[in-house]
Formats: structure tokens, sequence, C-alpha cells
């Protein structure tokens, strides 16, 4: 079944999550968080992407993306599988 084309409105941002396998835990220490963070952020800085919010939670990430990063930006977030 297909599903609605996402909106993109100009000028305006995303929110996306990631969620682990089952929503199983994707950090369990904080060492988990910080390597991941500096993950996201040596890529964003890579790719002159800006992330303009997160928030890690031990099963899921929630980002707020302007609308031109979220391709670029989803290409690079690691899959737990």
């Amino acid at each position: 079944m297909s599903r609605v084309a996402r909106v993109v409105v100009p000028g305006n941002s995303h929110h996306i999550t990631q969620w682990g396998n089952r929503q199983s835990a994707i950090f369990e220490t904080d060492a988990d968080r910080e390597a991941y963070l500096r993950f996201v952020g040596k890529y964003a800085a890579l790719h002159g992407l800006s992330l303009w919010a997160y928030f890690l939670m031990t099963n899921h990430i929630h980002f707020r993306l302007p609308e031109f990063a979220l391709s670029t930006m989803c290409m690079a977030l690691p899959n737990k599988q």
C-alpha cells in the first residue's frame, strides 16, 4: 500500500524519529549517546547540514531538521539491525 508523500514547506523544518528494532534500546549508556552525537556532528559538519534540535531517548531519537537536510541526514543515520 502506498503512503502519502511528505509535504515540504519552504523554510519549514521536519520532525524525524529513529527507533530501535521492536522498540529495543538504542543507547545503553551515556557513552553510547555521546558517541552517537559525535557521529551525527561529524556527518553534519562534513556535509554542511544544520541540526536544529535533537532529543535522545533510550529506545528512540527525535531530530528537527531544515527541509533541505532531510534526505541527506536520513541516509547517514545508522540502522541497528
